[in-house]
């Protein structure tokens, strides 16, 4: 059931790098600073967790020949547990694990993925904290993008509820009230 969810965001988040890397200079055409990091954020509750979406993301690269053989920090990319320090992978395009909020602050997150976001109890201050500030960096550094409701680029949240409350829940009540065509949800049904 879970690796589904991880393996479609995962595959997202390649074809997100691909189309980045395909620009001649992503930081001009996105009206950016020159030195600007673009980062493709993999958060999750705990740095064990991030480690292995970090795993499924560089096998990815690893497995996709036009990505892979323009990889810059192929050391960086080797890791085993993720980095908290951005790893480029494409000229000017870096992934970088975390799992609190502070971990993307001053960042330009292009794509960001929180994976075990069914926070629950004390945890869904944290897990909303690190969603805000994770949406509030990719509206804010691509602003001309994010008036028209239309970003650049993704924020996935891989989970699924695990009780009434949690954050998952709650992310997926409040998408379906607002109406976002951004949105999708796909609730498995057990009986």
């Amino acid at each position: 059931a879970g690796a589904g969810k991880t393996v479609v965001a995962t595959i997202s988040n390649l074809y997100d790098m691909h189309k980045l890397g395909c620009l001649k200079d992503p930081c001009e055409f996105y009206r950016l600073g020159p030195k600007t990091m673009l980062i493709f954020a993999v958060f999750s509750a705990t740095g064990s967790t991030a480690a292995v979406n970090w795993q499924d993301l560089t096998t990815g690269i690893e497995l996709c020949p036009w990505i892979n053989e323009k990889v810059v920090d192929r050391k960086g990319l080797e890791k085993k547990s993720g980095s908290l320090v951005p790893v480029e992978i494409l000229p000017g395009i870096y992934i970088q694990t975390g799992s609190r909020f502070q971990h993307s602050m001053g960042k330009a997150i292009f794509d960001g993925l929180m994976d075990e976001a069914a926070f629950g109890g004390d945890n869904i201050k944290e897990a909303q904290k690190t969603y805000d500030e994770l949406s509030s960096r990719m509206a804010t550094r691509f602003r001309s993008y994010s008036k028209s409701g239309n970003l650049p680029g993704h924020l996935f949240l891989i989970s699924s509820p695990k009780e009434a409350g949690d954050f998952m829940q709650y992310r997926i009540d409040t998408a379906l009230k607002s109406g976002s065509k951004r949105v999708l949800v796909k609730k498995n049904i057990s009986s």
